[in-house]
């Protein structure tokens, strides 16, 4: 165990102890206390970085020696190569720490230096960041654990008994008994001379991972070569194989990769990839974003909509032990091993005006939700389609149905500022994104039609009376005809939402009982008793 582990863990045990020494001494205010960077690379010339350090309890920093080497330590403290300023920070505060890294020389063999600030409450609870200084080689004791690099980078680097973390596709796999294959990320390729499926598995366990040619992949190797060329050796599977159960007992880590597969349920967010996911033993756990290639420890990059998933699907996917206000979470953001192969193109899927401008053009179909506005043609139904977030994209035409034909506009009864949900391709006009093969998404039905029809997605457009409102900040009331039908209306906004949770915008419409107003939704059900879901959303407020 190097040293700061042995730290991290005597930290763990340290607080403990202040949990059990106060327990008669009323609630104990949890530490939060957070680094913006855990690590830094200084290049040999040396050079100045910062770090911002936000605590809600007082801290004070200690520069430590990670890994001393023969008398490295006792030179430190004579002639320390690094300084740290302030040393200390007030609670509540968010303090800028300033590093300055002096040029690394040696009279005899010039080694690359290394130190951990740790940055301590009273509490025994700490951040910590580590600084690694470049020049000549590594020490004999040096901490070689895993970096995350670039295949770029990695090609750069030079031979080694430094451990890498590098991200990619599986290309080429030309030995699926050993796992040989080229890795590919954004920057380059590099050949994999066998993968294990863990660090103290052997040779010939590629198949256990589960992986396939196409599939995203981190692992873990050393930059070595063959005939000059480089490849990485020694390689294994990073991600931890794990149930739910499992990863939701293991402590927070953001480095530790683990591998999940279960089912994709209640999608809340389908811009960033926010959902809940299930595995057959039943354990459940939110997953907080998940991206269509590796980027773990980045923005999202909200290429959810790419993966193809949607709820009930079964997935595989890998992220680090997070966690939210104490509810545990799978964080990094995630990544979906596998990209979704079944995807029908005639199948639309639900996306955001942002993801579409940023989809290629293609014949897949999309469906996109949001408001009228500037009409140009009457006619064939052009006009600027724009969602709740101000992001718009130009609509070349919009049909009553998917078997109508052009200049059908007319038929839907939309006019301008109306709501509307669509379904059509990705475009473009001279380089400028647009809707093309539009059509309306929601069939127009009466009540008796609505309540004939199956439970499902598909969005249906209800004209009919608000009666018994009984929910005015959800907006739950029932819809009645002039042939009497009834139907609840569990939910209605004022923007369409549909799939996502309730806004309580319902009051923002206007509408009281004895209004008539027309809204889509999906024919949802509640106990065998029939419903209007989604939430639904009105087409237009009332009219003043």
């Amino acid at each position: 165990m190097n040293f700061k582990k042995v730290l991290l863990a005597l930290a763990a045990f340290g607080a403990i102890l202040v949990t059990s020494c106060k327990e008669n001494e009323g609630p104990i205010t949890p530490v939060d206390i957070t680094v913006s960077s855990d690590y830094l690379e200084i290049p040999e010339e040396g050079s100045t970085a910062s770090v911002t350090v936000k605590s809600n309890m007082a801290w004070e920093a200690e520069v430590v020696i990670s890994n001393p080497w023969g008398d490295e330590e006792a030179n430190f403290e004579k002639n320390p190569w690094i300084s740290v300023s302030p040393l200390a920070g007030g609670a509540g505060e968010e303090v800028a720490v300033n590093i300055e890294v002096a040029q690394n020389t040696s009279d005899s063999v010039l080694y690359q230096r290394e130190v951990v600030i740790y940055f301590r409450t009273e509490q025994m609870i700490y951040a910590t960041t580590t600084v690694h200084q470049l020049g000549g080689e590594l020490k004999p004791n040096a901490d070689t654990g895993p970096k995350p690099i670039s295949v770029a980078d990695f090609l750069a680097a030079e031979e080694s008994n430094q451990w890498y973390r590098l991200s990619g596709k599986i290309t080429n796999l030309s030995n699926p008994t050993y796992g040989n294959f080229d890795l590919v990320d954004a920057t380059g390729t590099i050949y994999v001379y066998g993968l294990n499926l863990n660090a103290t598995a052997g040779d010939k366990t590629f198949s256990q991972i589960g992986l396939q040619e196409g599939d995203n992949v981190t692992l873990v190797g050393r930059r070595a070569s063959y005939q000059g060329d480089p490849q990485v050796g020694d390689a294994y599977y990073a991600p931890l194989k794990v149930t739910i159960a499992e990863f939701l007992a293991a402590e927070v880590d953001d480095n530790q990769l683990y591998e999940l597969t279960g089912t994709m349920d209640d999608l809340y967010n389908t811009e960033y990839g926010n959902f809940h996911l299930i595995d057959e033993e039943g354990g459940d756990v939110t997953v907080y974003g998940l991206t269509s290639t590796p980027i773990i420890g980045m923005d999202n990059d909200k290429s959810f909509s790419k993966t193809g998933y949607a709820n009930g699907d079964v997935l595989t996917i890998v992220g680090t032990r997070d966690d939210y206000r104490g509810t545990p979470q799978v964080g990094g953001p995630a990544y979906a091993v596998r990209i979704k192969t079944d995807v029908d193109p005639n199948k639309p899927v639900r996306i955001s005006i942002a993801d579409f401008l940023n989809a290629e053009v293609s014949g897949q179909l999309y469906q996109l939700s949001g408001k009228i506005t500037e009409i140009k043609q009457a006619e064939y139904g052009n006009f600027t389609l724009v969602d709740a977030e101000g992001n718009s994209v130009y609509v070349y035409g919009l049909n009553a149905s998917e078997e109508a034909g052009s200049k059908t506009f007319a038929q839907t009864g939309l006019r301008e500022g109306d709501n509307v949900t669509l379904i059509g391709r990705r475009s473009d006009f001279k380089g400028t994104p647009q809707v093309g093969d539009a059509y309306y998404a929601a069939k127009k039905v009466t009540l008796d039609e609505f309540l004939a029809a199956e439970v499902g997605d598909q969005l249906y457009e209800l004209t009919a009376v608000i009666d018994d409102l009984y929910n005015t900040q959800y907006g739950n009331f029932h819809l009645i005809d002039d042939a009497g039908n009834n139907v609840t209306v569990y939910g209605m906004t004022a923007t369409p939402l549909i799939g996502s949770s309730n806004d309580k915008s319902f009051s923002t419409l206007g509408y009281v009982e004895g209004d008539v107003v027309t809204l889509v939704g999906t024919r949802d059900e509640h106990e065998g008793d029939p419903q209007v879901g989604g939430p639904s959303y009105a087409v237009r407020a009332k009219a003043e």
